[in-house]
């Protein structure tokens, strides 16, 4: 099972596994499988941190940034596969970063 400590590398290996494959518009669905368990473990082990690792939130920053450049540049079939992925991760960013719509 994960444990926090692990996620500090093991979110930054499967990003740079995402990376690679999405550069050619492909998405490495079992990296992403594996990604989006990490965040679901994630969003409940910070539930009441304030702070969360700077390397977790820049590769997660990265890949979002990613998947945005490259659904701007492939065809449509795989930008909609692409758009996908970034709306998913999205989804958990909120989760785990807060909402800033909850503080207004």
């Amino acid at each position: 099972m994960n444990t926090f400590e692990n996620l500090d590398f093991d979110i930054p290996d499967l990003v740079k596994k995402i990376i690679v494959p999405l550069r050619g518009k492909e998405i490495d669905e079992h990296s992403f499988a594996e990604l989006f368990e990490k965040l679901l473990y994630l969003q409940g082990a910070i539930k009441d941190e304030p702070v969360i690792s700077r390397r977790i939130a820049g590769y997660l920053f990265y890949l979002y940034t990613q998947l945005e450049i490259q659904q701007i540049y492939a065809n449509n079939e795989k930008a909609i596969a692409i758009q996908d992925k970034r709306t998913r991760l999205l989804t958990y960013l909120r989760q785990i970063f807060g909402d800033i719509r909850e503080n207004s």
